[in-house]
């Protein structure tokens, strides 16, 4: 035998053995398929089975002469009826999934209980028609843009709720801010009232007084009175003044005495004055009036000169400070003047 001879053999040899490994497997295939519905058919056909077995009882009964073609014709005859068993059992298999399908899909609209592949998508919708992966997956990416929405909603619900919350403590505080400065506004018009009335009232007496001296009505003791006090005061404004231009001019520092010259202790000058503390009091209002003498009352008992140079600096002051009151402004006095 040649070489030739022996690999050709070889070649059908293992051609043959493939096609036997493939029918094989293809028929254990087939089995695997049906094996489930195997009862189902017997009971389904029986009559095809009853006919099946006595057409191979009948063949068997026949002649010798015709056996061995009597048996290669079973044979085919059993494939093609094998075949057609799997075939209907492939088509009944089919057709009770999609009966399967169309409970599962029945039922899931009844109790929710609907298949899903492990995301919250149904494999089918409410008819019983499955879906595809591409509409599942457009059902996800809906249900996704759904629920980013509501969680977008919900987030500008709640920066609402803490807006509306903050606006109305802002609107609370704003309110009791405007009752305060109320309060404050009307603590200070009775102020100016109360100060308007006093001023009125000692205007009042000091035009009577003047009236009274216009008619010859006052002793001589009282012009000497008057006159002994205004001239105190009018000088002691004209030495504030004086010594306030010289400061102005220069920068040498004060002597205790100088300083002591812008204050007035009432009680201690009213005695030297030989008049009541009351009676000169009113004289300095009256010549404040009249822009003679300027300066304030102090809480203890004093009355502060301020000269007309000295204005600029208090009227830095309250516009720096704003709202001042009187203790306020005559500390701030007191200070201006001593640092004059």
């Amino acid at each position: 035998m040649s070489a030739a001879s022996l690999v050709f053999a070889l070649l059908l040899l293992a051609v043959c053995g493939a096609l036997l490994l493939r029918r094989i497997s293809q028929r254990h295939t087939d089995d695997g398929e049906v094996s489930g519905d195997a009862l189902t058919n017997r009971k389904r056909k029986p009559w095809s089975t009853r006919n099946v077995s006595g057409s191979r009882a009948r063949r068997r009964g026949s002649d010798g002469e015709r056996g061995s073609d009597q048996d290669d014709d079973d044979g085919v005859h059993g494939d093609a009826a094998a075949g057609r068993r799997r075939v209907g059992a492939g088509v009944r298999l089919r057709h009770r999934r999609q009966q399967k399908h169309g409970a599962n899909a029945v039922g899931g609209v009844g109790d929710g209980d609907d298949k899903d592949d492990g995301d919250g998508i149904p494999e089918a919708d409410e008819n019983g028609v499955k879906l595809t992966r591409l509409q599942r997956k457009k059902l996800a990416k809906e249900r996704e843009r759904e629920e980013r929405r509501q969680a977008q909603e919900a987030a500008l619900e709640a920066q609402r709720q803490r807006m509306g919350a903050s606006e109305l403590r802002d609107a609370e505080l704003a309110q009791r801010e405007e009752e305060v400065k109320a309060l404050e506004e009307a603590a200070l018009q009775q102020l100016r009232e109360d100060k308007k009335r006093a001023d009125d009232a000692e205007y009042a007496k000091w035009v009577s007084h003047i009236g009274v001296e216009e008619r010859g009505e006052l002793g001589d003791e009282e012009r000497e009175r008057q006159a002994r006090v205004q001239s105190f005061l009018l000088d002691r404004a004209g030495q504030v003044q004086a010594r306030a231009q010289r400061s102005a001019g220069s920068s040498n520092s004060s002597t205790s005495e100088e300083e002591c010259m812008h204050v007035l202790m009432l009680q201690k000058a009213a005695r030297d004055l030989k008049v009541s503390v009351e009676y000169l009091v009113s004289t300095i209002q009256h010549l404040s009036q009249m822009e003679k003498v300027h300066g304030v009352f102090d809480e203890r008992g004093k009355y502060v000169f301020i000269a007309p140079e000295q204005f600029p600096l208090l009227a830095q002051f309250i516009r720096l400070r704003g709202r001042v009151s009187v203790q306020e402004f005559t500390r701030e006095c007191n200070r201006v003047v001593m640092q004059s």
